[in-house]
């Protein structure tokens, strides 16, 4: 596991993230107000995250969500898998006014605590259905995407409403380093070009950096040390709005929020082509 997350400060930044994201919830904000980037209104990427929270809680503590999933082609697309599950959730919940979505989102974040509480094994994998068949996740990655999912939905939510959802540098830093190395290996674009191959080090402001080696259309991350292609440096806050491809990475370069270097600094532009969000 390249990236052990701090169990403290993911704490620190579910706590936060979470009062902030079910205060939007309680802002009076329209239900079907539409997100931006996502074809989802707010109350079903209210419900998506309210999920996503006890399913990554339920994984952690051995007890699953008692949900089937669909009988799905699996061929190590990741991506198309889970955004079957996302609509079969979406579809089964049904339509959720702000409050319901408040209060689920309560409901899961006291089930997170509870699993922090406990002082859970981070290096521990867990089983992780809803990415695929026989798929697994490490506890620290599936506690520090609780942090990302809350940060960017609440955020993505604060937009459809049109009011500040605004989240922290150090809130995205406990988490993003650990999403970032543990999820892109999995998310590789199987449309690559037959003989592609780069190495790029990855370096979040004050966090551990890690290494991405991407060849014969696979991902290995791994602790950064030995020679890469590119080396790009990233503010972790516009990194995880990046990663979920709320913002392109072309702006982040131009803008100063992300730098390109080594020896081939120019790779730094395909980097968002060669791995697909989720």
């Amino acid at each position: 596991m390249p990236v052990v997350p701090d169990l403290a400060e993911l704490s620190v930044a579910l706590e936060s993230a979470m009062q902030r994201t079910i205060a939007i919830a309680r802002s009076g904000g329209d239900p079907k107000a539409p997100v931006p980037s996502l074809n989802w209104n707010a109350s079903e990427t209210g419900t998506h995250l309210m999920w996503a929270l006890f399913a990554f809680a339920g994984a952690i503590s051995g007890e699953p969500l008692n949900a089937g999933f669909p009988e799905v082609s699996w061929d190590n697309n990741m991506r198309d898998y889970l955004a079957v599950i996302n609509d079969q959730a979406l579809s089964a919940s049904g339509e959720r006014s702000m409050e319901d979505v408040a209060e689920g989102l309560e409901q899961a974040y006291e089930a997170l605590k509870k699993v922090i509480a406990s002082s859970p094994n981070l290096e521990a994998a867990v089983p992780t259905s809803w990415y695929g068949p026989d798929q697994t996740r490490t506890v620290g990655t599936l506690l520090a995407l609780s942090v990302t999912e809350t940060l960017v939905h609440g955020w993505d939510m604060a937009r459809a409403f049109k009011i500040d959802g605004e989240f922290t540098v150090e809130e995205a830093r406990a988490a993003f380093p650990t999403v970032m190395s543990q999820m892109l290996p999995i998310l590789v674009n199987p449309n690559l070009p037959d003989g592609f191959k780069a190495s790029y080090e990855i370096r979040i402001h004050e966090a551990t950096p890690f290494v991405l080696r991407i060849a014969d259309g696979k991902a290995v991350a791994e602790p950064a040390g030995e020679p890469v292609d590119c080396i790009i440096t990233m503010n972790p806050r516009y990194g995880l709005l990046t990663g979920f491809r709320r913002v392109p990475l072309w702006k982040g370069i131009i803008g100063g929020h992300t730098m390109a270097a080594g020896d081939k600094p120019w790779l730094a532009f395909k980097f968002q082509k060669i791995f697909m969000s989720a």
